[in-house]
C-alpha cells in the first residue's frame, strides 16, 4: 500500500502533464479510425471524457472545479448520445457548447497549473503543450457551434459534407473536417481545402491563428528557455 502511495504521488507530482498530452495525442491518433463507426465514435468521445475528468481531478485537486467539468461532461455526453437517437440542430448546439465549456476549463486549470512559480521542468513543458492542443479543441468546437447556428459558414472539399442538412443533425465528417481546420489554422498551415465564407468564421480563424502564435512565441518559448537556463544553472 505504501509503494502504490509512493507512485501516486510521484503521478501526481511529476508526471501529470505527461500522462494528459499522451492521453491527448491517443486519441488524436485512434479519432481517424473510429470516423465511419457509430460505436467506435461514441467510444473515443466517452474514453476522451473519462481520461480528461481523471486529469482534471489529478491536476486541480479542486471539488468545484472537478464537479464543474463533471457537470459539463455529463450533459454533453448525454446530449451527444441522444443526438444520434433524435437528431436535432438543438442538441447538437448542446452538445457542442458543453464540450467547448469543458475544454476551457481543463485549458485554464492546466495553465494555471503551468505558470505557478516553481522549477520548469519537462512535466511543465508538457503541461504547456497540452493547453496549445486544448486550444485547437476549443476552436473546433467554435467553429461546431457557429455551423450548426449558421450552416453553410464553412465551404468544405467534399460536397456532400458541405451540403449534409441541418435538421438531421451533425455529421461525424463535418466535426472531423472542423477538427482539422482548427488545427490547421492553429499553426498557421493554411491548405485552404476549407474556406470560412461568414465573418464570424472569418474572423474566429484570423483570432485563432494569432492567439496561436504568440502562445506558442511567449509561453513555450518562454517555459523552454527557462528549463534550460535551470539546467545549464544545475550543472555549473
Amino acid at each position: 500500500m505504501k509503494s502504490l502511495n509512493r507512485f501516486n504521488a510521484k503521478i501526481l507530482s511529476e508526471g501529470k502533464h505527461f500522462c494528459l498530452m499522451l492521453s491527448l495525442l491517443i486519441m488524436f491518433v485512434l479519432s481517424p479510425f473510429s470516423e465511419k463507426s457509430f460505436i467506435g465514435v461514441r467510444f473515443i468521445n466517452i474514453l476522451f471524457i473519462l481520461i480528461l475528468l481523471i486529469s482534471m481531478y489529478v491536476m486541480s485537486r479542486n471539488r468545484i472545479i472537478f464537479l464543474i467539468s463533471l457537470f459539463s461532461a455529463g450533459i454533453a455526453v448525454v446530449a451527444n448520445i441522444l443526438m444520434y437517437v433524435f437528431p436535432h440542430p438543438t442538441l447538437t448546439l448542446l452538445t457542442f457548447v458543453f464540450y467547448a465549456c469543458f475544454s476551457i476549463v481543463m485549458a485554464i486549470t492546466v495553465l494555471i497549473d503551468v505558470v505557478k512559480p516553481g522549477e520548469i521542468s519537462g512535466d511543465r513543458i508538457c503541461g504547456a503543450i497540452c493547453v496549445y492542443l486544448f486550444m485547437g479543441l476549443i476552436w473546433a468546437f467554435f467553429y461546431d457551434i457557429l455551423e450548426t447556428i449558421y450552416p453553410g459558414s464553412f465551404l468544405f472539399p467534399d460536397p456532400e459534407i458541405t451540403a449534409s442538412a441541418p435538421d438531421h443533425g451533425f455529421s461525424q465528417s463535418k466535426y472531423a473536417s472542423l477538427s482539422y481546420f482548427s488545427f490547421v489554422t492553429l499553426s498557421t498551415l493554411g491548405y485552404g481545402d476549407i474556406i470560412p465564407l461568414v465573418p464570424p468564421a472569418r474572423t474566429l480563424a484570423f483570432l485563432e491563428a494569432v492567439v496561436g502564435q504568440l502562445y506558442i512565441a511567449i509561453l513555450i518559448a518562454r517555459l523552454v528557455g527557462m528549463h534550460i537556463a535551470h539546467s545549464y544553472r544545475e550543472r555549473n
